[in-house]
């Protein structure tokens, strides 16, 4: 074989094994399962069940909180909200489905599978939650949305996001840009139970953990 056929053919090799290690590294890290979506994922029918049941008392009990008290408090651990999401939101039907959450003191991992055709991968976002200094209205911060381990588009996941806080009745504000999105949620003032104005005066998050605290006047 002439030196510029050999040079050619090995040319085209190259190229073929360059996409073949392209299209492998892709595939890893679209595949790539972030490690605490592996840890709460999968809830034992037992635990989920009392952390469900742990997750209603306490919501009742804020109904009487907000009804009689001049002050209120809930507090809720991620096996809680887990367990919570597991019951209402584990449906394969949907293109995404098993959500689940962390919490630690600087912010809140979530993350969900998710499908495409033949494609399927788990999406996650950062998340910091702060109150705005006005009434009622709180902030979220996503810093980042990534399918398995690769920094993905941020146009249509945020529509789905907007889309499912909105179906839940929550007024809200949003703005995008330099990989950063923030959403400004209206907490209502007043709640069904309740015929009183009620303020949310403080979002804290510890390990595991979220604390609201308010006023019912």
């Amino acid at each position: 074989m002439n030196s510029w056929r050999r040079r050619i053919v090995l040319g085209l090799a190259l190229v073929v094994a360059s996409l073949l290690v392209a299209g492998l590294v892709l595939y890893w890290k679209v595949k790539r399962v972030p490690v605490f979506y592996q840890q709460v994922e999968v809830l034992d029918p037992q635990q989920r069940a009392a952390s469900h049941a742990g997750l209603l008392e306490k919501v009742e009990q804020l109904k009487k909180d907000v009804r009689f008290s001049p002050a209120y408090k809930i507090s809720l651990t991620e096996e809680q909200l887990n367990s919570w999401l597991a019951e209402n939101h584990d449906s394969s039907s949907d293109p995404f489905y098993r959500p689940r959450l962390t919490i630690c003191p600087d912010g809140i991992r979530i993350a969900c599978r998710a499908r495409y055709k033949s494609w399927q991968t788990v999406i996650s976002a950062q998340l910091t939650v702060e109150m705005t200094g006005r009434e009622n209205v709180v902030r979220v911060h996503v810093a980042s949305i990534q399918a398995g381990s690769l920094s993905i588009g941020w146009d249509r996941v945020l529509d789905l996001l907007r889309q499912a806080v909105e179906r839940n009745g929550l007024e809200t504000s949003w703005s995008s840009g330099d990989g950063e999105a923030t959403v400004d949620i209206i907490v209502p003032s007043r709640w069904a139970p309740s015929p009183r104005h009620l303020v949310l005066e403080s979002i804290q998050l510890t390990e595991g953990k979220i604390t609201l605290r308010g006023q019912a006047d």
